[in-house]
């Protein structure tokens, strides 16, 4: 990403695109897209990343953005709107759709099943 190096400063603190997505945020923050802790300009491997920077490009190259959290509302690929009430494991949830609890469905999904975050509930 050719802007993850460039910087500027707000109310005296340093922000950055994000390395892997190019989302604004805030130097060592978490990025609240594909939820990559930011290291630095560096943004050298380890750390607190459980992946590579490499590996969290290809990822969210393919859309398979892995910090996926309870409580999370999500876009379905089948334009559905879902709420993660439980997460099984890193790429498997169970989700609620629907509007109301008088008409909720709740379903399995997976990573591949699900296009993006719509609201992070961190």
């Amino acid at each position: 990403m050719e802007n993850s190096k460039k910087t500027w400063e707000i109310d005296g603190e340093l922000w950055l695109h994000c390395p892997v997505c190019g989302t604004e945020v805030m130097d060592y923050d978490i990025c609240d897209v594909c939820r990559w802790q930011n290291t630095g300009i560096i943004n050298i491997d380890g750390g607190p990343n459980k992946i590579t920077l490499a590996e969290a490009k290809e990822a969210y190259a393919r859309r398979k953005i892995v910090k996926i959290l309870e409580f999370d509302t999500v876009l379905l690929k089948n334009g559905q709107t879902a709420t993660i009430v439980e997460k099984l494991s890193e790429d498997t949830f169970i989700a609620d759709i629907g509007d109301s609890p008088k008409d909720w469905d709740t379903i399995t999904i997976t990573i591949n099943d699900i296009e993006k975050v719509v609201y992070k509930n961190s």
